[in-house]
């Protein structure tokens, strides 16, 4: 693959994923400006080369800017990437759309569902950035921890768009030896296994909070995986697509590593905490929290069984004790186990 070098690339957020992003692509040749509200973070960015915040212990490499300027940081940039919270996603883009420009690529790393509209973060740019910049936009997701990432890790992704040129010239940016960017048609099974993973996460954590082991865990990420693969069915993704990288991947990835927000969301639901501590404690958001409430609405309206997205969406939202959740799981009737799928 003849590797495209020194583009300009803005990043949206200057959180760990945005910052991740911007070394892997830094390392590549390219020249990543990240796009931040806090004058702090900014200023170490371009002075100290770290971000103080997020990732702190890394040094940043030199071809990494940042601004707090919306117009500059983003109107000269051939790739424009979204590293922001699914929740916020709205929001930013109705305030950056005057300076985002047809001839840029966006590439979308928000994992999750918007809460009210149940919208998926491509649908969230057709909305509000019309049908010539979606159709062409790409999303990347799979098992990708940002400390990983920054550090060099071996690491493997997929960029999915329903426009193959697209997909292409994203992963030709991406794509290196510690960063394999595979390419999917199917933006609407990445999207659904991205945000899905991190509502099972929290199941499955919290099992392992309240003193379950690996029988249990396993049996959570398996089912969890049938979940994720009909809701998304019922969407029209291919149900291959769970089987990649975006999906049985970044599931395996989140719910198993104490690394993830999600996973630590759920284990300290299992060890009694209460979820408004818990988020408080965080320091950065768990998108499996408001993901869990736009996905219980959406399999509800789908009409697609899902037990244990059901079951985090009680805890969660009904405050209905954790351990009477999991009893009424493990008596609900018996099933063949592909059924739906």
């Amino acid at each position: 693959m003849q590797k495209s070098m020194n583009r300009k690339v803005s990043i949206i957020g200057a959180g760990n994923f945005g910052t991740c992003l911007a070394q892997q692509l830094a390392t590549n040749g390219h020249h990543p400006i990240m796009w931040a509200r806090d004058a702090q973070i900014v200023s170490t960015i371009n002075t100290q080369h770290y971000n103080r915040r997020h990732l702190r212990e890394i040094k940043l490499h030199k071809n990494i800017t940042a601004t707090s300027n919306a117009k500059n940081g983003i109107t000269s940039s051939d790739f424009l990437i979204l590293a922001i919270p699914t929740q916020s996603l709205r929001l930013v883009l109705k305030e950056l759309k005057p300076y985002i420009k047809k001839s840029q690529l966006v590439i979308c790393a928000a994992k999750g569902i918007e809460m009210n509209t149940m919208a998926l973060p491509s649908q969230i740019i057709e909305q509000e950035l019309g049908k010539s910049i979606s159709h062409k936009s790409s999303f990347l997701s799979g098992p990708s921890f940002a400390i990983e990432v920054a550090h060099g890790q071996p690491t493997a992704v997929t960029i999915a768009s329903s426009n193959k040129t697209s997909a292409l010239m994203v992963q030709n940016l991406f794509h290196s030896p510690n960063f394999r960017a595979y390419t999917s048609s199917d933006h609407i099974g990445i999207e659904i296994a991205g945000a899905l993973k991190n509502v099972i996460a929290i199941a499955v954590s919290a099992s392992a909070g309240l003193g379950f082991q690996a029988n249990t865990q396993a049996a959570l990420i398996t089912r969890g995986l049938a979940e994720i693969t009909r809701l998304g069915s019922a969407l029209g993704a291919s149900p291959l697509t769970f089987t990649g990288l975006g999906g049985v991947g970044d599931l395996l990835l989140t719910c198993s590593s104490v690394k993830s927000r999600n996973y630590t969301v759920g284990y300290k639901l299992g060890k009694g905490e209460k979820l408004k501590d818990i988020v408080s404690s965080l320091g950065s958001v768990a998108e499996g929290v408001a993901t869990a409430k736009s996905a219980y609405q959406l399999a509800n309206k789908l009409k697609v069984r899902a037990s244990i997205i059901s079951a985090v969406y009680q805890v969660l939202y009904d405050q209905k004790p954790i351990k009477e959740v999991v009893y009424e799981l493990m008596n609900s009737a018996a099933r063949e186990e592909l059924e739906g799928i």
